[in-house]
Parts: structure tokens; sequence; C-alpha cells
């Protein structure tokens, strides 16, 4: 059994997870990491995608690894590189996106 372990410390079963904290805690765990295509089903009150998140939740917990979905790897294939655009624009100008000068 895999547990949680919370910014104060306390271990919870990812059994006893409900839906919303599953899909704060893979987002979360998502964006600090820097996870590309990592599947992550976004109806937390569906007990499908419960199941399913749990499910990913407890293979990163337990052997450090995640299941990919081909879709969403494209979508953040493209964010990425929409950012990496972005960075690029405000590198070469001084100015950014949102056309501030940059100090």
């Amino acid at each position: 059994m895999n547990y949680w372990t919370t910014k104060n410390g306390n271990k919870i079963a990812v059994e006893d997870l409900d839906g919303k904290h599953l899909l704060n805690i893979l987002s979360m765990l998502k964006a600090k990491n820097h996870i590309y295509g990592m599947r992550i089903l976004r109806t937390g009150t569906c007990p499908l995608s419960i199941d399913k998140n749990r499910e990913q939740l407890n293979l990163i917990l337990g052997e450090s690894v995640y299941i990919t979905n081909p879709r969403q790897q494209m979508i953040d294939d493209v964010i990425r590189w929409k950012q990496e655009k972005i960075w690029e624009y405000e590198c070469e100008t001084g100015i950014d996106f949102d056309n501030r000068q940059l100090i």
C-alpha cells in the first residue's frame, strides 16, 4: 500500500484519497517535475477517473514510473513550444509578452 505524505507530515493511504485530491496531487507532480504526456483524467467525481488516477499515483509512488497518453503528449508539446517561443521573444526584445518593459 502506498501513502501520500502531506506538507504537514501526515500520511494518507492512496486508497483513501478522494477524486479531487488525486487530481490536485497528480497535477502538482506533473507541473513540478515537468512530466510531459502524463495521463491525468480530469473528471474528479467519475468513479472510473478516480480509479485511473489512483492507479497513476500508485505507480508513481511505488515504482517511480507513470502512464502516458499520446494525446496529452501532443498537447503538452504544443504548450511547451509556445512557452519557449514566448521566452525567445522576451530575451530578444527585452519586452515581456504582455508588452511590459523588462527590468
